[in-house]
C-alpha cells in the first residue's frame, strides 16, 4: 500500500514548472487541477491569447499553494507517525 505523503515537495520547482509550462507545470502538485486548467487554457487560447492572462498567473499561484498544503500535510503524517 503506498504511504501519501512521505516527502516534502520544492516550491522553488513548481514555480519554475509553471513559469515555464504555465498550467501544465500544476502536474507536480495536483493533477486534477492541472487537467481542468489545461482544457481551458487550451480552450482560450484562441481568443486573443486570453489563457495566457487568465491561467498562467493563476497556475502560479495555485501550484504555491498546493505545494504548501502538501507539506502541510507531509509534516502532519510525520507527526502522527512518530509518535
Amino acid at each position: 500500500m503506498p504511504q501519501p505523503y512521505t516527502e516534502k515537495k520544492s516550491v522553488l520547482i513548481q514555480l519554475l514548472l509553471t513559469f515555464c509550462l504555465g498550467p501544465f507545470g500544476l502536474f507536480y502538485s495536483n493533477t486534477n487541477t492541472a487537467v481542468v486548467l489545461s482544457i481551458l487554457f487550451a480552450i482560450t487560447l484562441p481568443a486573443f491569447g486570453l489563457g495566457f492572462f487568465l491561467f498562467w498567473p493563476a497556475s502560479l499561484i495555485l501550484g504555491v499553494m498546493f505545494v504548501q498544503e502538501h507539506n502541510d500535510m507531509v509534516t502532519i503524517f510525520k507527526g502522527f507517525k512518530n509518535e
